[in-house]
Formats: structure tokens, sequence, C-alpha cells
């Protein structure tokens, strides 16, 4: 990835983020298949301290991809 556009995603995604937080992030949505950009997750600084939630198109992703669910 060129790096403008790591920076913009960086500023629009996850503004205010650290590195080390920034890859967390990161990792976090390659292991669970959830994408940023299409808000099903969030990376959020409160209190300086980072949270990595799962939005409501989070949720329904996850839900939709077991054969279970109906």
């Amino acid at each position: 990835m060129k790096d403008d556009k790591l920076k913009a995603l960086r500023s629009t995604i996850a503004p205010g983020l650290t590195d080390a937080e920034f890859e967390l992030f990161c990792e976090t949505c390659k292991a669970t298949g959830l994408n940023p950009i299409t808000k099903e997750i969030w990376a959020i600084k409160a209190g300086g301290r980072l949270q990595i939630m799962s939005g409501f198109n989070g949720f329904l992703k996850i839900a939709n991809s077991n054969p279970q669910y109906d």
C-alpha cells in the first residue's frame, strides 16, 4: 500500500491512533474479516485507551456467515 493511501486510511478510519495501535487494529480487522470502510469495525480512543468495537454491520456480517442463522 502506498504511503499516501495509508495516511488517508489512518486519518479517516483510525484518527489519533499510534503506529502500534493502528497495527493492532489492522491485525484485528484481518483476523475477524471485518472491514472498517464498510463500518463493520471501529477503532476509538476513549480516555487515552484504544477500544476496538464491532459495529452493527459487523454483527450482521458475523451472523449471516453462520449457516444456522435464519
